[in-house]
């Protein structure tokens, strides 16, 4: 069926995840996910959940839209589905997904949002990692320590000692990180995490953590030409261990200019409204959550999204087969 108009997208949106291999056999997303989410290959590395992006676009699996990308819906309805400020033609403002991680990444950065991206290089990416999941050596590495110096940086940078002068963090269950553009960061292995940015486009490397992998000259100027060396804050937002006793918004990202992030803690249920400024996208973390509306519905279990139109309006959240959930609501900033 064509997207004849916007009648066709006006319901909460489930969609189908793109699913991509990853570097090793670690199985921490298909014990997240269960059986109920379809054949998920051992050692797959991470599931796109929303995904607009040349080539590979997560699809609408539900409803009168279903099996079409999520990228023709945003082309052909930019205002219904996104919001009254998205450009026409413009790719949806974000991508999520689950990640896995079976090796360490390298320590890399993205150019501040702020400013076009030099020729041959990405785009601004502000980053945002909510771990789900962790081995007990797992880190998350965002930003430098406050006690670090430029030479004592460059003198170490392919060098293990690196970490010594990195912001290191040892994750546990919902604890929440961000990764704005010009600040460094990386990933240990042993990970799993949901993570929400502005693009799937790769990073600069700065260190590769080893002589063995270490990043060229010309690489490296390069890549130290876009780190906010005084970019120092604390990065990490901890999780709040209090217990679920009563439906609230706890809110974790406020201040970035690409997107909003709140933890919802749903006991009994939740009425929303989009307003045409700004679709509402949830990524459902622990529980599982039936979501409704006048258009339509649907359920979900950890891992999987619902994505509110902007110009869709109202619609309910409520626990499924479990008393409670806790679910990620990501939006732009109205």
């Amino acid at each position: 069926m064509a997207l004849a108009d916007a009648r066709t997208i006006k319901y909460p949106l489930l969609l189908a995840p793109v699913v991509e291999a990853g570097d090793g056999a670690d199985d921490l997303l298909r014990a997240y996910v269960g059986p109920g989410t379809g054949d998920i290959p051992s050692g797959s590395g991470c599931h796109w959940q929303v995904l607009d992006s040349p080539g590979r676009a997560t699809r609408i699996r539900n409803g009168a839209a279903a099996g079409h990308g999520l990228g023709d819906a945003v082309r052909r309805f930019p205002r219904v589905l996104v919001g009254r400020r998205h450009a026409p033609g413009s790719p949806f403002p974000i991508c999520c997904r689950l990640l896995q991680t079976a090796v360490d990444t390298p320590l890399s950065v993205f150019p501040e949002g702020g400013r076009p991206a030099p020729r041959g290089l990405p785009r601004g990416n502000d980053r945002f990692w909510y771990s789900l999941a962790a081995r007990e050596d797992a880190v998350v590495i965002s930003g430098i320590r406050l006690d670090a110096t430029w030479m004592g940086f460059l003198r170490s940078v392919n060098t293990p000692s690196l970490r010594d002068l990195l912001q290191v963090y040892r994750p546990q269950p919902l604890d929440a990180f961000l990764a704005p553009s010009g600040r460094v960061h990386a990933l240990g292995a042993g990970n799993l995490l949901l993570e929400i940015m502005q693009h799937a486009d790769d990073p600069v490397r700065v260190s590769g953590w080893s002589d063995a992998e270490a990043v060229g000259p010309a690489e490296l100027e390069r890549a130290m030409s876009l780190v906010n060396f005084h970019d120092r804050q604390v990065r990490s937002i901890s999780r709040d261990v209090a217990p679920m006793v009563q439906t609230r918004k706890v809110p974790l990202v406020t201040n970035c200019p690409a997107f909003l992030i709140e933890e919802v803690r749903l006991c009994d249920h939740l009425c929303g409204r989009t307003s045409g400024e700004s679709f509402h996208l949830y990524v459902v973390v622990e529980g599982e959550v039936t979501v409704s509306s006048r258009e339509g519905g649907g359920n979900l279990g950890p891992g999987e999204v619902v994505l509110i139109p902007a110009e869709m309006g109202e619609y309910r959240l409520e626990p499924g087969n479990t008393q409670q959930a806790r679910l990620i609501k990501a939006g732009l900033p109205e």
